[in-house]
């Protein structure tokens, strides 16, 4: 789509798409590049089912479905959305599925702070309100360490006695 004017029929997709393989998805293709006949050489969507038919990784949602029941927000809420975005790519969810999943997966302050706000209805409104919110709040906790009086050490206390000289 980005060069339609060099990839303009299924054959060259699907001559580009073979350039980029190695191993053993080239060993694969290999006879598709040799024989200018081959069924698949000009018809891209059979090209395609056929590749991802032999190398998709059929758990693929499964996995993504099991590290998501595990995501919590631990770090920076710009950390978690962008490993929560990473993990949801391959299960094709909605936009309210994407929220609510995204909600529960946030430290509590950051839920408390939403509940005094309102959170945002959509969910990459959402993201956007949270990592503001935790921006602030991280920004906040730093203030307060800076503003808050710096303990001195405290000495011991020797009652105006010095210590005892040793004898040997």
């Amino acid at each position: 789509s980005m060069c339609p004017g060099s990839y303009s029929d299924d054959e060259k997709k699907v001559l580009f798409i073979i350039s980029y393989l190695s191993g053993n998805a080239r060993d694969w293709a290999r006879v598709i590049l040799e024989n200018e006949a081959h069924p698949y050489r000009n018809d891209f969507a059979a090209f395609k089912k056929a590749l991802d038919t032999l190398y998709l990784d059929r758990n693929l949602k499964h996995q993504a479905r099991d590290k998501l029941s595990h995501l919590k927000q631990t770090k920076s809420a710009a950390t978690y959305s962008v490993e929560f975005q990473q993990i949801i790519a391959p299960l094709n969810l909605n936009d309210n599925a994407k929220h609510l999943l995204f909600y529960l997966g946030l430290k509590d302050t950051i839920k408390d702070a939403l509940a005094t706000v309102g959170e945002e209805e959509t969910f990459y409104p959402l993201v956007d309100q949270v990592i503001a919110i935790d921006q602030r709040q991280h920004q906040r906790r730093m203030e307060e360490k800076k503003s808050s009086p710096a303990k001195p050490h405290e000495t011991p206390k020797s009652g105006g006695k010095k210590p005892a000289a040793q004898t040997q």
